[in-house]
């Protein structure tokens, strides 16, 4: 029954304690030892026993199923322990794996590097940089503190590493001084980082050498040091130069006015050479007209003396002196009408004051003036100007830029032409700009040279009369005096066109124009 219950082998037992238990109790009672007092019948203590043996199975059960439980249990701390122990043994090997590692890595890094205890700064780790930089062998650092190694050369340098470790848990490149084991010192950039193995603290530090680039700063010094004193020495070449350059260019623009000074008067000469050479013509029939009717009236005095005047010595005389006085007239007004073009241009090229002129009657006057320069050459000029166009501007320097650009044409234009012609042609484009164009039928500018041509003492004839002044005299006129904007168009074989926008009023320096209508 109790093998049923609770198995073979806890029946076995069973019945073998119940057998010791009768046995005991046999034998106590053989020795006189009673447990009951009462005097029973076989049945009655057969029962007894009977329950007896009950009990103690149902007590032995009960003792075998909680043994039962502790193997179970002893079992499972068993396979636990197991597990721990492996896992343990599993971890160890990778962290004996990882501080091969991580040796074998820091004996790659070519700067030193270390690992030493936070709490005690006695070191753990070198690398070979270690030795082969500052000297200390592993095992000879091992269980010391950088101090006890002397490693730290300024005690501030040591502590201002510290407060920054401790303020932000870690340091990045400080740069400090640390002795080798020789006692050389280097400066070196010092990294640290705070690391944890096994719960321990531990910094890691690593140091980067700078003696190069230390060499290397204090050379870049005194390079710049030579830089800078060569770079003083070349400012005070420089500056002296600069005051040489100053002055001859001072001096040449002194030389540039009065070229273009002597490039106006050069011009008004010629008008007044072309101008004289013109004059005489008419001056000269006036005079011819003149004698000849001082002549005729000193023969007509004698005849009225002699008392022989006739009729038809009187209608004579009166015929030839209309026709003198008629040639005389006409040859006068033409020297007059000369005469006052070239005071009107004389009076604005040597003034250049600001006035209100027509444009087309100050162009008539500047083209009257040259025509006597101008009429033995192969080419006509013509303009066409409205006569309502008034400006309020300096007659004398657009005087000037007509001249130049007229002459200009006549000297470079038509070279191996036996013909030409050059207009002038003016229009108004709004209230306040008038257009101005010089265009001409010649040989045209060379593309390479066309940028070139306003240019000072740019020319194409240096050595031939050309002094490279008359285009530059022109822009500067243009644009400075006559507040306005001067343009060139040409191609070869096709002529040249100069166009020039001019204010058609200049405020006066008292901030006054000329009235629009």
């Amino acid at each position: 029954m109790s093998g049923w219950l609770l198995g073979l082998r806890q029946g076995y037992l069973i019945c073998l304690a119940s057998i010791a238990s009768i046995l005991g109790v046999a034998w106590l009672e053989s020795s006189g030892i009673r447990f009951f007092q009462i005097h029973r019948g076989p049945w009655a203590r057969a029962a007894d026993m009977s329950v007896i043996l009950l009990l103690s199975m149902m007590v032995l059960q009960r003792v075998l199923v909680y043994q039962q439980d502790q193997t179970t249990k002893l079992a499972q701390l068993n396979t636990k322990l197991t597990q721990t122990v492996t896992h343990l043994t599993a971890r160890e090997h990778a962290l004996s794996h990882a501080e091969s590692l991580f040796s074998k890595i820091g004996d790659v890094i070519p700067a030193p590097l270390s690992l030493t205890d936070s709490a005690t700064g006695e070191v753990i780790f070198l690398n070979k940089a270690w030795e082969n930089i500052l000297g200390w062998k592993q095992q000879d650092a091992i269980g010391k503190s950088a101090s006890e190694l002397g490693f730290w050369v300024d005690t501030q340098e040591r502590n201002a590493f510290g407060a920054e470790f401790r303020r932000q848990g870690c340091v990045r490149n400080l740069d400090i001084h640390v002795r080798a084991r020789n006692g050389t010192v280097f400066p070196v950039s010092a990294s640290a980082d705070s690391v944890e193995q096994n719960g321990r603290g531990l910094t890691m530090t690593a140091l980067f050498d700078l003696t190069q680039i230390k060499l290397i700063e204090a050379k870049v010094l005194k390079l710049n040091a030579e830089l800078e004193a060569r770079v003083e020495q070349r400012t005070l070449e420089l500056k002296a130069v600069n005051e040489h350059l100053s002055g001859a260019l001072s001096t040449l623009r002194h030389a540039q006015k009065e070229l273009v000074q002597s490039e106006k008067l050069a011009a008004l000469g010629s008008l007044v050479a072309g101008v004289s050479h013109e004059l005489n013509t008419p001056i000269g029939n006036a005079l011819v007209v003149i004698s000849s009717m001082y002549d005729r009236a000193r023969e007509f005095e004698r005849l009225i003396r002699r008392n022989e005047l006739k009729r038809s010595s009187l209608e004579r005389f009166v015929a030839d002196s209309l026709e003198g006085t008629e040639l005389a007239q006409r040859s006068l007004q033409r020297a007059s009408d000369l005469v006052y073009s070239f005071k009107q241009v004389a009076v604005d090229q040597s003034s250049e004051r600001q006035r209100v002129f027509g444009l087309a009657g100050m162009v008539r006057e500047i083209v009257a003036t040259l025509k006597p320069n101008l009429k033995n050459l192969p080419w006509t000029i013509e303009f066409e100007i409205p006569d309502d166009i008034i400006m309020d501007s300096f007659p004398g320097p657009l005087g000037q830029v007509t001249i130049n650009l007229i002459m200009n044409a006549a000297i470079h234009a038509f070279v191996g032409r036996t013909h030409g012609m050059i207009s002038v042609v003016g229009r108004q484009i709004d209230e306040q700009t008038v257009e101005l164009v010089f265009s001409d039928d010649g040989i045209g500018i060379p593309a390479d040279i066309l940028h070139r041509i306003f240019e000072p003492f740019f020319t194409t004839r240096m050595g031939l009369g050309g002094s490279g002044l008359g285009l530059a005299i022109v822009h500067q006129m243009v644009t400075q005096v006559l507040r306005g904007r001067v343009s060139v168009e040409s191609k070869p074989g096709e002529g040249s066109r100069f166009t020039l926008l001019l204010a058609k009023s200049i405020p006066h320096p008292g901030g006054s124009a000329m009235p629009q209508a």
